[in-house]
């Protein structure tokens, strides 16, 4: 009899523990599909906030080169300036001789006709979203950057093209940018 009652009961318990068995499997694949999820999010996040890069373009900077050798319509005494030159000028602030003319404004008239011209409508129609032009100047008596100069147009994006050209100048050095957004 009570051999009887001992293979009842352990009968009864492998029952139980058959259906726990199978309770158990549920939440081990319930745990594992919640792990790959979590994973996934984490990847996906990584690569929406990939991070910008910039990359240096021959064609921003012969953009550049050719822009700084542009004669504009600020003039001294030998004649029309050149975009460097007038950058120079307008940083140490001298008039230019043809009608006391700013050359800051010449400059950031000068240099938004330039991009316009050279890279077309800027914004949904065209290839390229925006642009920041961007003038920096340093003292030889201070390593600190200061932005001399900032023209933006459009909208930044994560993906653009970039390049720069460094002047020295009397006082220091002189640091143009420039970048496109695609």
């Amino acid at each position: 009899m009570k051999i009887k009652g001992l293979i009842k009961k352990a009968q009864k318990n492998r029952r139980l523990l058959s259906g726990k068995s199978g309770q158990e499997e549920m939440v081990g694949f319930g745990l594992i599909i919640i792990i790959v999820a979590i994973i996934f999010i984490v990847l996906i996040s990584l690569y929406i906030k990939k991070p910008t890069e910039e990359l240096s373009d021959y064609e921003i900077n012969s953009f550049i080169q050719s822009a700084l050798q542009y004669t504009t319509t600020c003039e001294d005494v030998s004649g029309n300036l050149t975009l460097q030159k007038l950058i120079m000028k307008c940083q140490e602030n001298e008039l230019c001789a043809y009608k006391n003319m700013n050359p800051c404004i010449i400059l950031n008239a000068t240099i938004k006709n330039m991009i316009r011209e050279s890279w077309g409508d800027i914004g949904a129609g065209g290839n390229i979203k925006g642009y920041n032009f961007i003038i920096n100047v340093t003292e030889r008596t201070s390593e600190e950057e200061i932005q001399f100069l900032n023209i933006k147009n459009g909208v930044v994006t994560n993906e653009y093209r970039g390049s720069g050209q460094t002047l020295p100048n009397s006082g220091g050095y002189i640091y143009i940018l420039f970048y496109v957004y695609n």
